[in-house]
């Protein structure tokens, strides 16, 4: 089995990984996503979103516990679209794959949402046919406490309020062909809201 490790980082690895039997020639990539949170399965929701010539869009979204599998096949192909427009080599560069993972932790006593928030490396001449293996040590970059309510209803209240946004994510760096670091940055809001209290 080839293995190579493409990024080693704070809180997740990536690393692609040949089929053990390539019994048929296959263009298909997934991503196997592992989160676990002090060396435990965890239950988690993500959205995996990335980079195309006409913006970015929703690769992947769902639930799994522990481990989930994506096709991400289509998005390859988006990848290398991009690269070639900006005359860069789809065989030695890539582009980040922004991931959510949201899950349910307690803390102290305490029940909060959390959200971790990675970037997968993708470059497809090196993942195009290959499983990218990402593992994920859940540590939550942001938290919303829950409260319980007279009649064992749960709501949310923030711990340290976030209204907008972040205004930039840091992505990753690559070292292949020179040195190049990547950030994902807010430059539009697509959908907003407004919290309205209602008087009785």
């Amino acid at each position: 089995m080839l293995s190579e490790v493409v990024y080693e980082g704070f809180n997740y690895r990536v690393t692609y990984r040949s089929p053990l039997i390539p019994l048929v020639l296959s263009d298909r990539t997934g991503v196997i996503l592992e989160v676990k949170r002090n060396g435990k399965p965890v239950d988690f929701g993500f959205t995996m979103s990335g980079i195309t010539v006409e913006g970015a869009r929703d690769v992947a979204g769902g639930r799994g516990y522990g481990r989930i599998v994506v096709d991400v096949t289509s998005y390859i192909d988006d990848v290398v679209r991009v690269l070639r427009k900006a005359n860069s080599n789809p065989a030695y560069s890539g582009l980040g794959l922004l991931t959510f993972i949201v899950s349910k932790v307690e803390e102290g006593g305490e029940e909060y949402i959390a959200t971790d928030i990675i970037s997968i490396p993708v470059i497809p001449g090196k993942a195009r046919g290959k499983s990218i293996i990402v593992e994920v040590e859940f540590k939550p970059l942001h938290k919303i406490k829950l409260n319980k309510t007279s009649g064992g209803e749960q709501t949310g209240k923030a711990e340290v309020p976030q209204t907008t946004s972040p205004s930039w994510i840091y992505d990753v760096c690559y070292g292949i062909e020179g040195y190049a670091c990547y950030w994902w940055e807010l430059n539009r809001v697509l959908l907003g809201s407004h919290i309205v209290e209602l008087q009785q």
